[in-house]
């Protein structure tokens, strides 16, 4: 799973309360560990794990996205 990015934000927010509040009986990672590929999952009925690739982007002189992607 690739996913491109300008900033990474993963600090819980002090605005809204109800963001740090879990569901009970739901299955919680942290955005840390999910992020560094430790713990990225999807649920289809059961929980697929996916290697996860932070693409980092930056922005050039016309305002357009681009990055770099390396294979291996």
């Amino acid at each position: 799973m690739d996913e491109a990015y300008e900033k990474v934000q993963l600090e819980m927010s002090d605005t809204l309360p109800s963001e740090r509040r879990m569901r009970v009986g739901e299955h919680y990672v942290k955005p840390e560990e999910e992020w560094a590929g430790d713990k990225f999952t999807i649920n289809f009925g059961e929980r697929l794990k996916f290697e996860h690739t932070p693409i980092q982007m930056t922005r050039n002189e016309e305002d357009i996205l681009i990055g770099n992607y390396m294979l291996g």
